[in-house]
């Protein structure tokens, strides 16, 4: 079998053979975990690759956990790629840094807390989350990416300076929720963004500016520990 993802020993005829599988391979895995769910077909196009050669790829994912196929046959991001994702974010010192931070916040506020940063590709990803207390919330989105237009926390990372030091935005990443966010800033330059996720039913224009001022005093607690833009997750 040509298309593999074991090791292959670099002098064989056949490693450079590997290397490009195993290239192709990340390939789709990328385009898996950047739509969240892709079809093969989709997957195949987004890569420059023949469909055969993009099933098999996907198949191998799948077989070790790292894509799952659904009943619709679309591609999502699997239980072990997650969980290789979950360990390097909980690693990273900002975001230990923000956990104690974030929970006290999800418990102040009943609502879900996210902590964002901008991609290289100027997406947006989210890389930590502490789950609020009311029984309506919405799942964990940590490891999702998502466009900076429209949203309250991708506003920020792009560079918006709001006046009250929040921003609150109405169905931006999901139609039913309302985003609150407040820049985390290191040398004046925003690094991260902290951000609260409402269901727009449970929130009002009061409340939001409430949540918002929360967040701002919770960045500024961030901010005297003075960490570096050094300590800033990879993506």
């Amino acid at each position: 079998m040509t298309d593999t993802l074991q090791d292959v020993d670099p002098t064989t005829p056949r490693a450079s053979e590997a290397s490009r599988s195993v290239g192709r391979a990340l390939a789709l895995l990328k385009v898996v975990c950047d739509s969240g769910s892709v079809t093969m077909a989709d997957a195949a196009r987004a890569t420059s690759l023949a469909p055969s050669t993009a099933l098999r790829l996907l198949r191998k994912l799948e077989d070790v956990g790292f894509v799952l196929r659904d009943e619709q046959g679309e591609f999502s991001p699997g239980p072990t790629i997650i969980g290789l994702g979950a360990q390097a974010l909980s690693r990273n010192r900002i975001v230990r840094s923000f956990r104690p931070i974030m929970r006290d916040l999800a418990v102040g506020t009943g609502e879900s807390i996210y902590l964002s940063v901008r991609r290289s590709d100027d997406l947006c990803l989210y890389v930590a989350a502490a789950q609020g207390t009311h029984p309506i919330r919405y799942e964990n989105w940590v490891g999702r990416t998502f466009s900076p237009e429209n949203s309250a926390a991708g506003s920020l990372l792009m560079g918006a300076k709001p006046e009250n030091g929040y921003v609150i935005v109405g169905a931006g990443v999901d139609p039913d929720v309302t985003a609150i966010a407040a820049p985390v800033l290191i040398d004046g330059q925003p690094v991260a963004a902290l951000s609260a996720l409402v269901p727009s039913y449970r929130t009002n224009a009061e409340r939001s500016a409430t949540i918002g001022v929360a967040l701002i005093a919770a960045v500024e607690e961030f901010g005297r520990a003075s960490l570096r833009s050094d300590d800033l997750p990879e993506s």
